[in-house]
């Protein structure tokens, strides 16, 4: 059972370094620490006798490390035995419930999509209905907590649970046997048109390497001749998956991305293999400011050995090794021990020094210094096949296309969920829609009499909207009923092909699979860099 995503503070990308007693091999090598950590002691205790409320003192130790932490890098982090679970859980590939996603809307457990072969599919439940009873109790209004608590739990046992639908007006009842369910990295895969496949990638979990596989199967079955490789908005994972991502699409001997640390065991390099190499064809890869770490790592090899050709926004420019040291309770320091570079010497870190904007400037929320962008372009190397490529954080499309956005307005109907509950109830009156999805996504239009509609639901629901705002975005909220309206019809997947009909990005890329073809033609050498400027220079002698 997952929330519906949401694009978060990145996810570091993990490296294979589990350690126990962290803190007491740290004792005995400094020669300075016994007095700094007596200081350290004797000041917990002083709170826990002096200071005006209890505080317990996980509370304190966690602060403490927090504390230390932030005197390093952004992405160095602490976690508990409980948060370190959740993120193991998120990569790991799979979790045991009943196998939803959902939202609390105004308080109500609303089901968003169910799970393809989880349980919850297997019995009917669907997009839109509401479960207002777990176990014959109440459970309006709820939490996203709540939720967890009662409807995950081992394979094989039960919970039963009451359904309002909309259309109906009786109550359903189920009862689910709860089960393995796969977080997916694959979101969606299938043919935009008969040569062109799309596969969008959402992380690098423990999974996504058999996941793409299955897909790029899948699609080359179907008659694909070429791709588009969509990782906007993927904020990373697992190191060795992201190698094993690019292998798919190079041949063998590549170097794919290299690692160096202070110590010896942080420089590391891989290389692609012949092992798992796909068909040569034009590949084009997506991406934004909210592609990071393991992403980076496959966007950069690809385009520093011409495989493939990328549009988009710049990405974030998270580039920093996390490696994880675990204590003996189960949490986990998650620490930096070395920077990732593509093949070519680019170092994928973007300047964090002394920049309170960091995570807003990478995910685009604010501009970036222009100063450092000036810096950033004198950057310059060459791909395999002679292409001038940018350093200075992140990787630079080929071709920059900026994402549209809409209003506020729209923005705040589409987080209260709005849109959906509306196409919940249209689709419940509107059941013949369902006959074939390719006849509702090339027929299907929302009228301005539907549109009328939704204005009168949105007044019964007491929701205030800036008229003006809305007119000027009227296709967007044409749009976005038609998606979920397709979501309660069909499935996710027929929600987001309707999503993606308006996608600026996706429609400039599929102008430019010529220019993917000709990279496949370029002769190639070895990516190097290009006049680099004194501070490659000094990134070179790393090297």
């Amino acid at each position: 059972m997952l929330k519906r995503p949401f694009l978060f503070p990145l996810i570091v990308v993990l490296a294979s370094a589990f350690l126990g007693g962290v803190a007491g091999g740290y004792l005995r090598s400094e020669k300075e620490t016994p007095s700094v950590i007596t200081k350290l002691t004797e000041t917990m205790k002083t709170i826990e006798k002096n200071y005006m409320e209890e505080v317990p003192p996980e509370t304190l130790i966690k602060s403490a490390i927090t504390g230390m932490l932030k005197k390093l890098d952004p992405h160095c982090s602490y976690m508990t035995a409980k948060e370190y679970k959740a993120l193991e859980e998120r990569y790991r590939g799979d979790y045991e419930g009943i196998g939803i996603t959902f939202d609390i809307i105004d308080g109500v457990l609303t089901v968003i999509s169910t799970i393809e072969g989880g349980p919850s599919a297997k019995l009917g439940i669907r997009a839109g209905d509401q479960i207002i009873e777990v176990n014959g109790k109440s459970i309006v209004p709820t939490t996203t907590e709540e939720v967890y608590r009662l409807l995950r739990g081992p394979r094989g046992t039960t919970v039963t649970v009451t359904v309002r639908r909309p259309g109906l007006e009786k109550p359903l009842h189920f009862t689910i046997v709860r089960d393995r369910i796969p977080i997916y990295s694959v979101t969606y895969k299938f043919m935009l048109d008969d040569q062109t496949g799309y596969i969008r990638l959402n992380r690098f979990s423990q999974t996504t390497h058999s996941e793409l596989e299955e897909a790029l199967d899948m699609l080359e079955k179907e008659g694909m001749k070429r791709l588009i490789f969509d990782l906007r908005g993927n904020t990373g994972g697992y190191l060795i998956e992201a190698v094993q991502v690019a292998d798919k699409f190079l041949s063998g001997g590549k170097k794919i991305v290299f690692t160096k640390g202070r110590t010896p065991e942080s420089n590391e390099e891989f290389y692609s293999t012949d092992r798992d190499t796909h068909p040569m064809y034009p590949l084009i890869v997506l991406i934004n400011h909210g592609s990071a770490s393991a992403s980076e790592i496959v966007a950069g090899a690809l385009q520093d050995w011409d495989r493939g050709l990328i549009i988009g926004e710049r990405s974030f420019g998270k580039g920093l090794v996390q490696s994880q040291f675990r204590f003996s309770d189960g949490s986990a320091l998650f620490l930096t021990t070395a920077k990732y570079y593509t093949p070519s010497g680019r170092l994928i870190q973007r300047n964090y020094k002394n920049n309170e904007y960091y995570f807003l400037e990478g995910f685009g929320e604010v501009n970036p210094n222009p100063n450092e962008e000036k810096e950033r372009k004198k950057e310059v190397y060459l791909t395999a096949g002679g292409r001038k490529v940018y350093g200075g954080g992140g990787i630079t499309p080929d071709i920059v296309v900026k994402s549209d956005y809409f209003s506020n307005t729209v923005a705040k109907l589409r987080q209260r969920n709005l849109f959906f509950a509306y196409g919940s109830r249209y689709a419940a009156r509107h059941k013949d829609l369902a006959r074939d999805f390719s006849t509702f996504l090339k027929e299907f239009q929302v009228s301005d009499k539907v549109v009328a509609d939704f204005k009168h639901f949105l007044k019964r629901e007491k929701i205030n909207i800036n008229e003006a705002e809305f007119n000027r975005d009227i296709r967007y909220v044409k749009l976005f009923l038609k998606s979920e309206i397709a979501a309660n019809l069909f499935d996710e997947t027929a929600s987001y092909r309707v999503l993606i009909t308006a996608d600026n990005q996706l429609k400039e890329a599929l102008k430019h699979f010529s220019e993917a073809e000709a990279l496949l033609s370029l002769k190639k050498g070895k990516p190097k860099p290009y006049f680099p400027s004194p501070a490659v220079s000094l990134v070179q002698k790393r090297d």
